[in-house]
């Protein structure tokens, strides 16, 4: 009892910083004090409630922060803690420093240690943590879009075998490639001609597949327009060639638009933004860096070609950017750009889409026009 009081005496009203290495089993924990750390790192049992238990009879009357790097635990840790009145933080494994002595020896020990010091720089970044029922959304949408990979996965490996086997793969009356119905029964009649029992399976696989991705995309459609991301969610369907995939991926890893308080903090978080090499009165500016949400630049891609092909300002903008660059993907690069700034206005404004520019029948964009005559 006597050590009871005399801990909560000493860490009364002080901030302990708790840097939580997560794993499956158990979690890593090292904890901090205005720089210094406060005893061993100790090895707790892998769940909130055991990490609450030592926390507070470890550090009675403190006031404790909690810090652990995103991974495959997700928001479910944060949100336990912050349910129970703590403060608890999510990092980017990238964004945690660490010295060559860090990376040769890597422990959990160490790796506890650099979070808890990360807890305490004023200047460390965190993650934004999404409210559950958007975490939901984005789980749903990025599991339809590992179905999409694996339908065409399997037809990948369909094709493969059918050219292996010297079959022939149906095609249009244009010459494409055709996955329709009547493709998909005129390779399985050739499948049971020649006894191919594996195409037979992988062909069976592939209905049940494209009957889930179907069943899931209705769901998710619904979803949304029950959530509070029903107005986004429409407006970025008037973007002509943008349908219900891409606007529900843009808007599930969005969320909220208005936690970006620049277009150049959507870009970065995208990763549509260059690296950079300056040093002195050299400028260098490199290619693209791999930072940035990978499936909100893949679908902004999408949407940028896309709406290439059915709208005549943004194509004429392409054509110019693609004599200027070095290489087809950068002109996209920059549409992408472009469409993002006019996607967050829509956003913002809760507008419809509409081209600053209607009238092209001149077949060159305004500006240039009034650029001439003037």
């Amino acid at each position: 009892m006597k050590s009871e009081q005399r801990s909560e005496e000493i860490f009364k009203g002080k901030t302990i910083y708790l840097g939580v290495d997560v794993h499956r089993k158990s979690y890593q924990v090292s904890s901090l004090h205005e720089g210094q750390v406060l005893g061993k790192s100790v090895r707790i049992d892998g769940h909130a409630g055991a990490l609450l238990k030592w926390a507070r009879n470890r550090y009675k009357g403190a006031e404790l922060i909690f810090g652990y790097e995103a991974g495959f635990s997700g928001l479910s840790l944060s949100r336990h803690l912050r349910e129970a009145g703590y403060e608890c933080h999510v990092l980017n494994p990238a964004d945690i420093p660490s010295t060559n002595k860090d990376r040769v020896y890597k422990t959990d020990k160490r790796d506890s240690k650099k979070i808890a010091y990360a807890l305490m720089n004023p200047y460390s970044n965190y993650n934004y943590q999404i409210a559950p029922w958007a975490e939901q959304l984005r789980q749903n949408v990025r599991g339809a879009l590992r179905l999409n990979s694996d339908i065409s996965r399997l037809q990948h490996r369909i094709k493969q075998n059918l050219y292996y086997l010297g079959l022939n793969m149906p095609r249009t009356a244009r010459g494409w490639e055709s996955w329709s119905q009547a493709s998909r029964e005129q390779i399985r009649q050739q499948a049971q001609t020649g006894g191919h029992l594996a195409i037979h399976l992988w062909l069976d696989q592939l209905e049940q597949l494209l009957g889930c991705k179907q069943k899931m995309w209705q769901d998710i459609d619904q979803m949304l327009l029950e959530s509070p991301l029903q107005c986004p969610y429409e407006l970025l369907q008037t973007l002509k060639g943008v349908g219900k995939i891409l606007s529900a991926t843009l808007v599930t890893e969005i969320i909220d638009m208005r936690r970006f308080s620049s277009i150049n903090k959507l870009r970065s978080y995208i990763g549509l933004t260059p690296g950079e090499t300056s040093s002195g009165e050299q400028v260098r500016v490199g290619s693209m860096t791999k930072r940035g949400n990978r499936i909100l630049r893949w679908a902004l891609i999408q949407v940028a070609r896309r709406v290439m092909d059915s709208d005549a300002e943004i194509a004429m903008r392409y054509a110019q950017w693609r004599k200027q660059c070095s290489h087809d993907h950068k002109a996209i690069v920059k549409v992408a750009n472009l469409l993002l700034g006019r996607i967050r206005s829509m956003w913002l404004k809760q507008e419809a889409y509409r081209s600053p520019y209607s009238d092209l029948s001149a077949g060159r964009l305004p500006s240039e026009a009034s650029s001439e005559t003037r």
